[in-house]
């Protein structure tokens, strides 16, 4: 049996078109800010799908494929690319329970103090690996910049905005996205500051 969803954009950003995806039986699928992006089977998530929530939010983007790899630095090299160009996107948490995506070049290390006064909380800590997967809907290494299972506050280093473009997490470990700068602040809405060192 096959299920047909409707998709009715919350923004003008699919011209207001109306777009039908047809899910097959077993199957459910999930709006996230407006797009179509989670899908659950049998009552256990699958993978987001990060492609085609770019597709549909039409966002330029390029898929650069690499050996799997987990921390920044590691996927710079495999990839052959500048580490100060691919960046960390670390999901993060105040104490008020608030998530917070900080996204940080790949070189620098995020100052933590630094970007809770930015948020104006008192606390900001890093979430651990296995957690962030479960808020961010994709494993540590992969984690992009934008389309995040959960809405987080984002907060981008203020240096990241002298490139174009920059590499992110390409929703798994073997690859990464390029993405235009302004897209990832316009699409998330972040703040900028100056959160790495």
């Amino acid at each position: 049996m096959v299920g047909l969803v409707v998709i009715r954009p919350l923004n003008d950003s699919l011209n207001g078109k109306i777009n039908f995806v047809y899910i097959s039986s077993g199957l459910t699928a999930n709006l996230i800010g407006g797009s179509l992006l989670l899908i659950r089977k049998h009552g256990r998530e699958t993978k987001l799908d990060l492609e085609a929530y770019l597709k549909q939010k039409g966002v330029w983007h390029r898929f650069i494929p690499k050996a799997e790899t987990v921390h920044t630095a590691d996927a710079a090299r495999a990839a052959g690319l500048e580490l100060h160009r691919v960046t960390k996107n670390l999901v993060s948490k105040t104490d008020q329970g608030e998530y917070v995506l900080l996204i940080a070049p790949g070189d620098k290390r995020v100052n933590l103090k630094v970007a809770a006064k930015t948020l104006g909380v008192k606390n900001l800590s890093l979430v651990p690996f296995d957690q962030a997967e479960e808020i961010s809907g994709y494993p540590p290494g992969g984690t992009p910049s934008i389309g995040h299972k959960t809405r987080m506050r984002v907060v981008m280093d203020k240096s990241l905005l002298e490139y174009g473009t920059l590499y992110c997490g390409g929703g798994s470990r073997d690859r990464l996205l390029e993405l235009k700068t302004q897209d990832i602040l316009k699409i998330n809405d972040a703040i900028t500051a100056e959160i790495s060192s």
